[in-house]
């Protein structure tokens, strides 16, 4: 009977690792490319395409034409990109996600997860980007951070941290703000925004 127990409780624990394996990677379904851990290189989006990111890389996008495409990075992953032109991607965050520059044509949508993280060095996000945040959006340059892009910062534990040094200074710019979170900052600017809500 021990035995039995023994190895009755040894496969119940294993089920549970594997599905929470499997939940885990989940969000990040219905891929045309799946990139694992180191991996790298450039790849190309045509419209209705959809990347999943499923181990640590340094992948970057070439061109991107059509809409429709998608970026999925999926929990505990972390995606290192120095790609800085997009146009009508939606990435979906569940991971994190180590950006320099964001710029583009078109609307982008970052939907950071509560699992997710968002992590910008550079020094200014355009109009273009609508961040939706559920998670951690962190700004990690010591120095002026302008923020033209759409925050919505959605729920009372989300929070936009810019606390690199005593130079830093996030500047919002032109877009609404609206704020459900936290907003934990060296210094902020409110310039020429529409305001917080």
């Amino acid at each position: 009977m021990n035995r039995l127990y023994k190895q009755s409780t040894h496969y119940f624990f294993t089920l549970i690792a594997l599905l929470i394996s499997i939940n885990g990677y989940s969000q990040c379904t219905d891929c045309t490319f799946t990139y694992g851990n180191g991996s790298s290189g450039r790849v190309d989006l045509n419209g209705n395409q959809n990347i999943c990111i499923t181990g640590n890389s340094t992948m970057s996008l070439g061109n991107v034409n059509g809409s429709g495409n998608k970026i999925c990075i999926a929990p505990g992953v972390t995606w290192t990109t120095s790609t800085s032109m997009y146009s009508g991607i939606v990435i979906e965050l569940y991971g994190t996600m180590k950006a320099s520059s964001l710029s583009g044509n078109g609307n982008m949508i970052i939907n950071v997860h509560e699992s997710g993280k968002l992590e910008f060095s550079g020094s200014s996000i355009p109009r273009d980007f609508t961040i939706n945040n559920s998670g951690v959006v962190e700004f990690t340059k010591n120095g002026t951070i302008t923020v033209q892009a759409k925050i919505n910062n959605l729920t009372p534990t989300s929070r936009i941290l810019a606390k690199a040094g005593e130079a830093t200074l996030l500047q919002f710019h032109q877009n609404m703000v609206d704020n459900y979170g936290i907003i934990d900052v060296m210094n902020l600017e409110n310039s020429d925004t529409k305001g917080f809500e």
